[in-house]
């Protein structure tokens, strides 16, 4: 039932539409109108203050066919990461690529047009239908802060299906990690390097000393820790005073992550201390973990649905966060659903056409009862 030709179409659109976080404006005025003309009733909400975002979150519904069935939301993203001009589509080969200059944004657009399309051939082929509530978040990428300003109290959901997730199409993310974000500040001393280096402390050795001896990396097959910037320093006449570095650790479970993250802390500190220097330290829980048990009703509808759609079903974990993290933390069980996007946040960044596809006829599924 889904239409093929008219879902590419649509996807196409979406993605040469430029809305990186932040600026979710363009995308949400292409959105609207379109969920309104489908009959649903469209809310935009007030969180622009806390997300940044010039857009609200939008959250559209559709009450029931019957009246009585429970309710059930459908989640994707409006943002991408950070482009330097709108994206060009280009359909080769059976997949979607950008002109290779930017993203292809199929993280989350991919996710937003089967929505959409499953969204479209419910009501026009008039199926029966539980309560269902559409919900395109913003700022996804820079810290999940559209999902974490949502009034997911508000909802009357019972489960949650995001559609944001690189892994091939049968995925059901049930379990994704807790992860945190440090940022230090090693101040040392300045001093003239060539005339007095012995006044001095040097930062960037201080904070070399503290890096080299943590351990980062693949941790265990459920944590991860990386040091990802590291900014500072003037000239190479001066003895560097003063150095920021930005890290982070995840894990599958909340007492590796507190172990990871203790080693780092106290790593950091030893170092910094045995050279002289002062350690400033900042940290940031960026998103809970979750995991769900197979019998989850969430889980085994999205196990049906796949099945019903001809779609294997694989229930596996992620080491990335999504919206879904936010959604379970804040009571309403939700899974992230795999729909095939390679590469993502790269200028090669593709989708193969039949992920969509299948993907679309999964999201009706779980639309349909």
């Amino acid at each position: 039932m889904i239409d093929d030709r008219r879902l590419l179409q649509d996807f196409l659109r979406l993605a040469g539409i430029m809305a990186p976080s932040g600026k979710e404006s363009p995308v949400a005025k292409a959105l609207l109108p379109e969920l309104e003309s489908l009959g649903l009733n469209v809310v935009v909400d007030d969180s622009t203050d806390r997300t940044g975002s010039d857009h609200g979150n939008i959250i559209a519904t559709l009450p029931p066919t019957d009246g009585e069935s429970p309710w059930r939301a459908f989640m994707a993203h409006m943002d991408t990461v950070p482009l330097p001009h709108p994206t060009k589509p280009i359909v080769k080969e059976g997949s979607v690529f950008s002109d290779g200059t930017t993203v292809l944004g199929a993280d989350d657009r991919a996710g937003i047009a089967i929505i959409m399309e499953a969204l479209r051939t419910l009501i026009e082929k008039d199926l029966p239908h539980p309560g269902i509530e559409i919900i395109f978040t913003v700022s996804e990428e820079n810290g999940l802060f559209g999902s974490k300003a949502l009034d997911v109290k508000g909802l009357r959901s019972s489960m949650a299906f995001v559609l944001d997730s690189s892994m091939p199409p049968g995925s059901i993310i049930a379990t994704a990690p807790f992860a945190t974000a440090l940022t230090w500040n090693v101040l040392g001393l300045a001093a003239h390097a060539g005339v007095a280096p012995e006044k001095g402390i040097n930062a960037i050795q201080a904070a070399s000393r503290g890096i080299s001896s943590m351990k980062l990396g693949r941790i265990d097959e459920e944590t991860t820790a990386n040091v990802g910037a590291i900014r500072g320093g003037h000239a190479t006449n001066v003895v560097c005073d003063r150095v920021e570095i930005k890290a982070e650790a995840r894990s599958l479970r909340e007492d590796k992550l507190k172990a990871q993250l203790n080693h780092m802390r106290s790593t950091m500190k030893k170092a910094v201390t045995d050279y002289g220097a002062t350690l400033e330290e900042k940290i940031d829980d960026k998103y809970p973990g979750f995991t769900l048990e197979k019998d989850t009703p969430v889980v085994q509808e999205a196990v049906r649905a796949l099945r019903e759609s001809a779609v294997i079903p694989k229930i596996t974990s992620t080491g990335g966060g999504s919206d879904a993290n936010v959604l379970n933390h804040s009571g309403l069980p939700s899974v992230n659903l795999g729909i095939g996007y390679q590469r993502a946040h790269s200028n090669e960044e593709f989708i193969a056409i039949s992920n969509l596809e299948a993907m679309a006829r999964v999201t009706l599924n779980l639309m349909t009862l």
